[in-house]
């Protein structure tokens, strides 16, 4: 798996990091921010790490930063995945071979620190 990250992308990372974890916004994981199985591999977020996790051990190959997801995220992250700004919206896109995983990624600024990681 590897996550080719644009330009336009990679200026909207926080610059005080460089180790991120990619994983599910569904409600399955302590970042998440939803609560809903309905979104099951429809939502992602991204946040920056200090450290390695151990249930997030799994390295996503990227041209930009250092990514980490869980081998429950991996089924739903599959092929070449881009990461780009869409052109009208300027929401973070994240998407395939296939076409749109998301279309409003959600990029963390600071650390989510949760000591059940």
């Amino acid at each position: 798996m590897e996550l080719e990250i644009t330009p336009e992308a990679a200026a909207r990372f926080p610059e005080n990091y460089q180790l991120y974890i990619i994983t599910s916004n569904d409600g399955s994981n302590q970042f998440s921010s939803a609560a809903g199985c309905c979104m099951i591999g429809e939502r992602f977020l991204i946040t920056p790490i200090t450290e390695p996790l151990p249930r997030y051990s799994e390295v996503v190959t990227s041209n930009r930063f250092t990514f980490f997801t869980s081998t429950y995220d991996q089924m739903f992250l599959t092929g070449h995945l881009i990461l780009t700004v869409h052109p009208s919206s300027g929401t973070l896109i994240l998407k395939n071979e296939g076409g749109y995983l998301d279309n409003n990624l959600m990029l963390e600024k600071e650390p989510q620190i949760h000591p059940t990681a």
